[in-house]
């Protein structure tokens, strides 16, 4: 599943956002559940930035309780609606 949103977002269907605070927390999780070594995580991480629209929300969120780090994907979603 996560492929198959990976190509479409590289096909253009839909605008992938992301944020310093997602990138950061994106490599702590590939190292420490998944084991990554630093190199594979720095060149995956790369190419993200290099097709991911890089956004700066405005304010920070609390609106997921089981995981505040989750919430940074909603901020930058409301940070991609006002500037619609």
């Amino acid at each position: 599943m996560v492929l198959g949103i990976w190509r479409q977002a590289l096909l253009g269907t839909y605008t992938l956002l992301i944020s310093s605070a997602i990138v950061t927390e994106l490599a702590q999780v590939l190292r420490s559940r998944f084991g990554w070594d630093e190199a594979r995580i720095i060149s995956r991480l790369k190419l993200l930035v290099r097709k991911a629209e890089t956004v700066l929300p405005a304010m920070s969120l609390k609106v997921i309780r089981d995981d505040h780090d989750d919430d940074r994907n909603p901020e930058n979603a409301q940070w991609k609606a006002r500037r619609i």
